[in-house]
């Protein structure tokens, strides 16, 4: 097992298979592990599929500039850097493309570039992800259209921080304790304890819990069950109709359209402060 720094400015630049472009003067082999350093000013731009090699840690440090793998184009998809690494850590600041492939790892995300509305800093994807983590920056997870990903539990851990999980991502449970969280595929429970969260397209939680923040329910299905502990659930902007089938507020704030949300069974606690808008746009 050697540690390597991509380097990048040696033979091909930019060229992952080139030994030139690491510190040791060889390409990453199986269980080596992979930093690319604030000092590297070269993007990793050729021979991105690596992932028929095991490698250990692929960490991308704080300060690093450089793109990884490339941005789509007129006629082509973006290219992600394949990688099938062990560990998984990220807070690069160039636009970066990287699939981990069936790597059953965790991974944790602490600082992206920022980027315009609609797009992401990095761009993720991942067959067998155990429990994404964004801490800062704004991540998409198979974001791009016709990409699929799957994550057992994903979250959006503080203030400022992004993630927007796509409609071909397959995933458990997904939290939001601050900044946003942009959910447009299904989960089986979905937990908000603070932060903004958007529900669009065909996004629905069998199971929704929230605790503190907003929920923003403008995609198109229904919810089997949802809990409201505090916080607020808005079902104003969109204008479908939809169901409910459990509603129980504790506490908090559900905003309803009377015309286009049912409500099967609601239960309110009258010990607690309890709010039920009921609008008609």
């Amino acid at each position: 097992m050697a540690n390597l720094a991509w380097l990048g400015a040696g033979g091909t630049v930019g060229d992952y298979s080139v030994a030139a472009n690491w510190s040791t003067a060889a390409v990453p082999l199986m269980g080596d592990n992979v930093r690319i350093p604030p000092t590297s000013t070269t993007a990793i731009s050729a021979s991105l599929n690596q992932s028929a090699t095991a490698i250990g840690d692929f960490i991308v440090e704080r300060g690093y500039q450089q793109a990884i793998g490339t941005a789509a184009t007129t006629s082509a998809l973006p290219v992600y850097l394949q990688i099938d690494p062990n560990r998984f850590e990220f807070a690069g600041g160039g636009e970066s493309y990287i699939d981990i492939s069936s790597a059953n790892i965790d991974a944790v995300i602490n600082y992206t570039r920022s980027a315009a509305a609609g797009k992401s800093g990095l761009y993720l994807l991942g067959s067998n992800i155990t429990e994404l983590s964004v801490n800062g920056g704004n991540v998409g997870l198979a974001s791009i259209a016709t990409k699929t990903s799957t994550v057992a539990t994903a979250s959006v851990n503080k203030q400022g921080a992004k993630l927007t999980l796509g409609e071909g991502v397959s995933a458990t449970t997904t939290y939001c304790y601050g900044g946003t969280l942009i959910q447009r595929c299904n989960c089986s429970a979905l937990e908000v304890y603070g932060g903004t969260v958007y529900l669009e397209e065909e996004a629905a939680p069998s199971t929704l819990t929230i605790y503190g923040g907003t929920v923003y329910w403008n995609s198109n299905a229904s919810i089997s069950t949802a809990y409201l502990y505090g916080g607020t659930l808005d079902a104003t902007q969109a204008s479908m109709a939809r169901t409910i089938t459990t509603l129980y507020i504790s506490e908090g704030e559900a905003i309803l359209d009377k015309d286009l949300i049912t409500v099967s069974t609601l239960t309110l606690n009258n010990q607690k402060p309890v709010r039920l808008t009921s609008v008609n746009l």
